[in-house]
């Protein structure tokens, strides 16, 4: 039970009031899915260590420490627009500062298309110019990469 509420104030930290259910709906997605992503980076960097490039496993630690600070700001100025921004250009760079780090695509295996579930997911909490900037973004970097 104790856990329970824990995570329920957790995901219910930039909770206002004035907020309907939609709205409450997308902070509590944005939260948890920012959880879920610093686990997936915590896995990332633990991979990175047992297959012998732990000089790059800084990347996806510093990208979990970058969005529990994201989330405690959130949690403390409940500005739902700049917290939301802030952690999709973070789960943007991520892939593909990891990706530079070890060297191109063909040495990752194009490790950035994981970027691209990040964009999907955001458009849960985005609305449609900010989706629109996003894919924008991701396609630029993208492409840059790719040569």
């Amino acid at each position: 039970m104790k856990l329970e509420k824990l995570f329920s104030a957790i995901v219910n930290i930039g909770k206002s009031d004035s907020d309907d259910d939609a709205i409450r709906l997308k902070k509590h997605f944005f939260v948890t899915t920012s959880l879920v992503m610093c686990f997936g980076s915590i896995l990332g960097s633990v991979f990175c260590s047992i297959f012998g490039i732990s000089h790059v496993s800084y990347i996806p630690l510093s990208f979990t420490a970058l969005t529990l600070l994201n989330l405690l700001f959130y949690g403390l100025i409940k500005n739902f627009l700049v917290s939301k921004m802030v952690q999709v250009f973070m789960s943007l760079m991520l892939p593909f500062c990891f990706q530079i780090a070890l060297g191109g695509i063909v040495e990752t295996g194009g490790i950035m298309l994981w970027t691209f579930l990040a964009i999907v997911g955001s458009m849960t909490y985005l609305n449609t110019n900010q989706s629109i900037i996003a894919m924008c973004l991701y396609l630029t970097f993208a492409t840059s990469l790719a040569y």
